[in-house]
């Protein structure tokens, strides 16, 4: 049996500034990659692999140094989310993937389920 838990969070100013960079920079790479993948498929013919986006990731990482202060668990969770949304495309024909805009963000990434948080003491980071 599969089970689900839902969270509520109630995060401080600095764990939302945190938060809204590895969004951001999820949606970036994510851009990013399906750039690449468009190129790869009008010279070659061929799709990318996840594997061969994330062998991607240390160079752009090195391009772009702020990218670094983001868990590579969370980059790589946009890169499968869409070479997932490009299976799909091919092997069903649904929408073909669409690249994230900066104004519309859904406050959607994965994150590694101990780089993000640390357990603060009563009174600290909670607003009081």
């Amino acid at each position: 049996m599969l089970q689900a838990y839902k969270y509520r969070m109630y995060p401080s100013r600095g764990q939302v500034l945190l938060l809204m960079h590895h969004v951001h920079a999820c949606r970036s790479v994510y851009n990013h990659s399906l750039e690449q993948e468009i190129r790869a498929y009008e010279q070659d013919g061929q799709k990318l692999s996840c594997f061969d986006l994330n062998t991607r990731l240390p160079a752009l990482k090195g391009e772009h140094l702020w990218l670094r202060e983001v868990n590579s668990q969370s980059l790589q969770s946009a890169d499968r989310n869409l070479d997932d949304a490009s299976t799909r495309f091919f092997r069903e024909k649904k929408g073909f993937p669409q690249f994230k805009s900066k104004r519309a963000v859904s406050g959607a990434a994965t994150y590694a389920s101990s780089s993000l948080w640390t357990r603060a003491p009563v009174g600290e980071g909670d607003g009081s």
